[in-house]
């Protein structure tokens, strides 16, 4: 139903059952990551583009093999990869240049990407709801790239260079434990 949260569970039987709605409501759930599998790949926003039509084109005509709808995501993610690999396969043969160009850096199992995808986004969830200043010590401290210095940390932030290390032991306590309670 359009509006209420629906489950991968239920978005599969519907495309399975070939409604049109649950197949646009899957793809619209999923581009994002499939597209930034692709991308993480280091193809082309034109490559990215075939490979995730790859994912999901493959994923239409093997719909009906699903049956475990808990492993939709790992599913898109590691055909999204085999995809962009075949990509970037297919562009080495035409350039004809298969020994200058180095192999691309393989992500770990898609399983533990979708771990790690998530557990980011539960740690910015968690820095997000921190008092500000905590905040703002933690992303500037763990964040930004380049990682500054503490007198860059305490200018940016107007407070004394001394007391950088304790209040981050503080702010990285409150952490921990909003952490621990979004896992409850």
């Amino acid at each position: 139903m359009p509006g209420s949260p629906i489950s991968d569970a239920d978005l599969l039987r519907g495309c399975q059952d070939g409604r049109e709605w649950s197949w646009r409501e899957l793809v619209s759930r999923y581009k994002n990551l499939v597209y930034a599998v692709c991308l993480q790949h280091g193809l082309t926003s034109d490559d990215a583009d075939d490979a995730f039509m790859e994912t999901f084109s493959k994923l239409l005509m093997r719909i009906d093999d699903i049956q475990d709808a808990t492993r939709v995501r790992a599913w898109l993610v590691t055909t999204a990869r085999r995809a962009s690999i075949d990509t970037l396969r297919r562009d080495e043969r035409k350039t004809r240049n298969l020994e200058a160009m180095p192999s691309p850096d393989l992500p770990p199992d898609p399983a533990e990407e979708l771990e790690e995808l998530e557990n980011r986004h539960l740690v910015h969830r968690a820095l997000a709801d921190l008092d500000e200043r905590c905040e703002r010590l933690l992303r500037r401290l763990y964040l930004t790239i380049p990682r500054p210095s503490y007198d860059a940390v305490a200018a940016d932030l107007n407070i004394p260079v001394g007391s950088i290390g304790p209040t981050r032991a503080r702010c990285l306590k409150k952490l921990r434990l909003a952490l621990v309670g979004s896992e409850v």
